[in-house]
């Protein structure tokens, strides 16, 4: 309970930063790797919720989207990257684009979270 209570106090905290500013760029890192395939759909879900909260809080203001998606060291496409854009459009294209790495019979691998950051 205490954990929801500071991180609820952190959202808010960032969400004051963002009504403040008038322009922003917000990068989401995001774990695709094997152990999320259950999940994925969740985050992507709440990535949507942030931006339209973001977007329906502070209507002047600009705001630059990107995505850096990793997954584990041995999956052949190990990172995808969304590179800063304005367009809704094509940040929710490539949200939708996101799929867990799927490598079934495989216990959990090291992931290449450094790569993500």
């Amino acid at each position: 309970a205490q954990k929801l209570k500071a991180r609820e106090e952190q959202n808010k905290t960032i969400f004051q930063m963002i009504y403040t500013a008038e322009c922003v760029d917000l990068c989401f890192v995001i774990d695709a790797t094997n152990s999320m395939k259950k999940t994925i759909l969740i985050v992507k879900d709440n990535i949507r919720i942030i931006v339209r909260e973001v977007n329906r809080t502070n209507p002047n203001l600009k705001l630059r989207l990107a995505i850096v998606v990793y997954r584990d060291l041995h999956y052949r496409k190990r990172y995808e990257v969304l590179d800063f854009v304005e367009s809704l459009q094509k940040f929710e294209d490539f949200i939708c684009s996101i799929k867990a790495a799927r490598k079934p019979n495989i216990s959990d691998r090291p992931e290449d979270m450094a790569i993500g950051i």
